[in-house]
C-alpha cells in the first residue's frame, strides 16, 4: 500500500481528511490469547518507549476503536476513520487526519506510526496490552490500555463548526470544568455556560447549557466560534481521553471538541 503522505504546511487544526482504515477485531475477546481488555472502549496508549526513535517517550500517543471507527493521534496529528476486521487480520490504511507542523521527536514518532500502521496485519492483546504486527509476525507498535474519566479543568484547542475541526482563535481561551457532581460550567470565550452532563463507560451527554448574553464582537469571528463551541459540546455522545488530552465525539463519530487539561 502506499504510503501515507504527510503534509508540511503550519496551520491550525485543518478540516479532517477523508480516512480508511481496515483494522482489529471488533471485540477485543477474539483473536488475542488471554485477552482481558476489550479492543473496543479501550484507550491505547502507545508504548512509544519502545521505538527505535530519540526522545520517543517523551511524547504520547494513542489509538481507540469503537463502532467500526477508529481514531488516534500519532504523536503529532489527529487521525480517524473506519475499520474492519477478519479474526485476528488487520490491515490498516490510507490514513488521514489534521496537519500540524512539529518538530522531532513528535515528528519522528508520528512518522514510524504512520509507517507502522500501514504494514499491521495481525494483532494480538494480552491482559492490558496490544500488540500490532506485520506479515511475518513482527511487533511493530505495543500499546496499554488505560482509563478515561471527563472529569476535570480542561481548555480547548479545536472545534467543530461551520463543518470543520478549527483551531481556537488567537486572543480567545475556551474552557470547560467537569465535576464530579455532574455538573458543567465554563466560558465559551466572552460568555459563561452551566449544565449538566452524565456519563456511562465512554458514552456522554452535555445539556441542554444555559449562556449568558453578553455581545461578543472582538477578535473577528469570535462570536461565531462561541456559538459553534456550545453546540459542540450539545452534540456530544462519546469521548476519550488520554492524559492531558480529552476528546468529544459527536453521533457522527466526528471530533466535536479537542481539549488539553488546564493548568
Amino acid at each position: 500500500m502506499p504510503a501515507v503522505p504527510r503534509v508540511r504546511a503550519r496551520s491550525s487544526l485543518a478540516a479532517v481528511l477523508a480516512v480508511a482504515v481496515v483494522a482489529l477485531a471488533a471485540c477485543g475477546s477474539s483473536g488475542g490469547v488471554g485477552a482481558t481488555a476489550p479492543l473496543e472502549g479501550s484507550q491505547w496508549v502507545l508504548n512509544s518507549a519502545a521505538l527505535d526513535v530519540a526522545g520517543a517517550d517523551t511524547v504520547t500517543s494513542w489509538i481507540h476503536f469503537a463502532s467500526g471507527a477508529v481514531t488516534g493521534n500519532d504523536g503529532c496529528n489527529q487521525f480517524n476513520g473506519p475499520y474492519k476486521v477478519d479474526g485476528s487480520a488487520i490491515t490498516i490504511g490510507p490514513l488521514g487526519g489534521t496537519r500540524r507542523l512539529c518538530a522531532d521527536p513528535e515528528d519522528a514518532v508520528a512518522t514510524k506510526v504512520l509507517a507502522s500502521l500501514t504494514q499491521t496485519a495481525k494483532y494480538d492483546i494480552s491482559g492490558a496490552r496490544l500488540q500490532l504486527k506485520d506479515a511475518a509476525g513482527a511487533v511493530l507498535l505495543t500499546y496499554n490500555a488505560t482509563t478515561a474519566t471527563l472529569e476535570g479543568s480542561w481548555t480547548a484547542t479545536s472545534v467543530l463548526y461551520a463543518d470543520a475541526i478549527r483551531g481556537v482563535i488567537e486572543g480567545t481561551q475556551l474552557t470547560a470544568v467537569f465535576g464530579e457532581d455532574g455538573n458543567a460550567a465554563g466560558s465559551g470565550g466572552c460568555n459563561t455556560f452551566s449544565g449538566k452532563f452524565t456519563t456511562k463507560g465512554e458514552a456522554v451527554t452535555i445539556g441542554p447549557l444555559a449562556a449568558t448574553r453578553k455581545a461578543c464582537v472582538t477578535p473577528a469571528g469570535a462570536d461565531v466560534q462561541e456559538t459553534g463551541y456550545f453546540a459542540a459540546l450539545e452534540s456530544a455522545r462519546t469521548f476519550q481521553q488520554i492524559e492531558g488530552q480529552l476528546t468529544l465525539f459527536d453521533a457522527q463519530g466526528r471530533m466535536a471538541v479537542i481539549f488539553t487539561r488546564a493548568g
